[in-house]
Parts: C-alpha cells; sequence; structure tokens
C-alpha cells in the first residue's frame, strides 16, 4: 500500500466528519432550516470574501502576474466539461427538460467549496503536500481560476439548466467571493502592501481581523455542505431515471474528467514542468462533485430540481469515499 494511504484517509476523514456533523445537526432539527440558510449566507457573503481578500492580498506581484493562466484554464475545463455531458446525455437520449440539468450537472464542478478545503486540510496530514505544493500559492490559483469559471458558471450554467426560464440576476456574474479574490489580487497589483501591513496603520488590524473571519469560513462551509445535503429533497416514485442521471453524471465526474487530467498531465503539464501547485490546483478542478450552486439555479427556473437534488446527493456522497483514492494517485505520479 502506498505510503500516501493512511494520511490520505485522515484527510478524508476530516471532511466527511465535518461534512457529517453539518447533516446529522440539520436532520435531528437541531437547529431549523433558515438558521443553515443564514449560515450559507453568511460564508459566501462574508467568510469567503474575507478568507480570499486576506490570504491574496499577502501574495507578492509576480506570484499574480504568473497565475493568470490558470483563470483560461478554469474557464477550459468548464467547457471541456460541458462539451463532454452534452455529448454523453445526448447519447442516453435524455429528453430536452432533464438534459440541461444532466449537462450542468456532469460539466460543472464545485470549483470554490471543495477544492479550497481540501487544499487546507490535506497538507496538514501529509506534509509532503505543504513542502511540495506550499501553503499561499494554491490558494491564489484556486482565486484566479474561480474568475475563469464563476461567470460561466452563473451565466451558461443557468441558461442550460433552465434555459429561458433562469432568472439570472446581473450581480451574480460577479459574485462576493469573486469581489472578495479580486479585492486581494488588487494589494499587491496596486503596491499598497507597505500601508497594508504596516503595524502603526489601522488597515494592518482591519487585515488582522478579517483573516480571523476567513480561518473559520472554511469548517463553516462543510458544515453548511451538510446541511444542504441533509436537506436535499427528491421524488422516490422517479427512482429508476434518477439513477441513471447520477450514475452517468458520477462516471464523467470521477472518472473522464480524471482521464482527461492524467492524459494533460502527461502530456501537457510534466513535458512544460508546470509549477507543482499548478499541477496540485487542476488536480482538485477536475477531482470534484458538481457545484451546489446548480440546485439554487434549478429552483430560480423551476426546473429540474428532483434530479439535481439526487445527483447532488450521490455525488457528494461518492466524493468522500473516492478522495483518498485519487489522492493516492496523484502523489505516486512521476514528478511528486
Amino acid at each position: 500500500m502506498s505510503a500516501y494511504a493512511i494520511p490520505a484517509f485522515y484527510a478524508a476523514a476530516q471532511l466527511f466528519l465535518l461534512t457529517g456533523l453539518g447533516f446529522v445537526i440539520r436532520r435531528s432539527n437541531i437547529w431549523p432550516r433558515p438558521f443553515f440558510t443564514q449560515l450559507s449566507s453568511l460564508v459566501v457573503r462574508i467568510g469567503l470574501p474575507a478568507y480570499f481578500f486576506a490570504a491574496l492580498s499577502r501574495t507578492s506581484l509576480d506570484q499574480v502576474l504568473g497565475a493568470w493562466p490558470v483563470a483560461l484554464a478554469g474557464a477550459a475545463i468548464f467547457l471541456i466539461g460541458i462539451a463532454l455531458s452534452a455529448l454523453i446525455f445526448t447519447a442516453l437520449r435524455f429528453a430536452p427538460p432533464d438534459r440541461g440539468a444532466a449537462i450542468a450537472l456532469g460539466g460543472i464542478g464545485n470549483s470554490a467549496y471543495i477544492p479550497l478545503t481540501v487544499a487546507e486540510i490535506v497538507p496538514v496530514t501529509i506534509p509532503l503536500v505543504a513542502e511540495r505544493f506550499g501553503s499561499s500559492q494554491p490558494i491564489l490559483l484556486i482565486g484566479v481560476y474561480l474568475i475563469g469559471f464563476s461567470p460561466l458558471l452563473w451565466s451558461v450554467g443557468s441558461a442550460i439548466v433552465g434555459g429561458h426560464r433562469g432568472r439570472l440576476k446581473p450581480g451574480q456574474l460577479l459574485s462576493p467571493p469573486v469581489i472578495g479574490i479580486l479585492a486581494g489580487l488588487a494589494v499587491p497589483l496596486l503596491g499598497v502592501q507597505r500601508w497594508l501591513f504596516d503595524p502603526a496603520l489601522p488597515f494592518y488590524h482591519v487585515h488582522a481581523a478579517l483573516h480571523q473571519v476567513g480561518s473559520i469560513t472554511l469548517p463553516l462551509i462543510l458544515i453548511a455542505l451538510g446541511s444542504f445535503i441533509a436537506d436535499l429533497q427528491f421524488n422516490r416514485q422517479r427512482d429508476a431515471h434518477l439513477r441513471v442521471s447520477a450514475l452517468a453524471v458520477s462516471i464523467i465526474r470521477f472518472a473522464l474528467l480524471p482521464a482527461i487530467y492524467y492524459a494533460g498531465y502527461f502530456l501537457v503539464l510534466l513535458p512544460l514542468n508546470a509549477a507543482p501547485a499548478v499541477r496540485w490546483v487542476l488536480f482538485l478542478q477536475t477531482h470534484i462533485p458538481p457545484a451546489t450552486s446548480l440546485s439554487v439555479l434549478a429552483s430560480f427556473a423551476g426546473v429540474n430540481e428532483q434530479q439535481t437534488a439526487f445527483t447532488l446527493l450521490v455525488t457528494n456522497v461518492l466524493y468522500l469515499v473516492v478522495l483518498p483514492l485519487y489522492l493516492i494517485l496523484f502523489l505516486s505520479l512521476p514528478g511528486m
């Protein structure tokens, strides 16, 4: 067995326990649904922007300028996933009302919550990850990745899921986390770090407070995710149809997209000697369940809510099972 096996399972166990905590609390109705709705809103509107601003404002100008190709990678992976998913669900002859949600679920990953938490948790249990990929660079790359990914999620994703019935709000194209990312990147780009981190100035202490807010955000993300899974509802009378959709999405997200990553690793990343942190972040972005935001888009449109809920439930649970295997395989690759 690989030397990384036990630490990889420990890392997955942390994700499982925190997500499970949110699931159990919500299922037992210890706190009502509105509490978790407000918790999720707090994480998205305040916690994540604070987290990204505090982390990215510390990066160097050279790091920021070298990270922009990852934004293009975010857009490319989004489009590849959508195209691959469209081919499969067209071949399966899904009816148009269901095909849109299935394509979105197969093609659009949870590119913020999951990669961030894995990037923070895994280095603690597997020291090699911290030594090889660092701590700040992966967070920077995930943030830059989201700049290319997030607008596509809320525009193209909304159109695919709901068609003309998707009520997209323009403000969603520039979500609070993306605003936090852009604000954090602006600090090194504008050269104002010397004022922000001068203990004699008030900005230093404001930044320290934002850092404290951000530090508790990732555990809260997993608890909120667990409560979200607990609230998913679906009609059991359509079990056969739902199972086919969930199975096909699972194959896309946990087999085909990872296979594309490994092909790209040997054909592109390894020959070009891509930075270790880039390899790590692209690995995280191609080994994730569907975006939970798709449930929001389905709700906006008033269509495919059952299919979306069931598929999200299956794929999020499956992800926690297969994550250690992914980590072992990735860390055993040549060049790692």
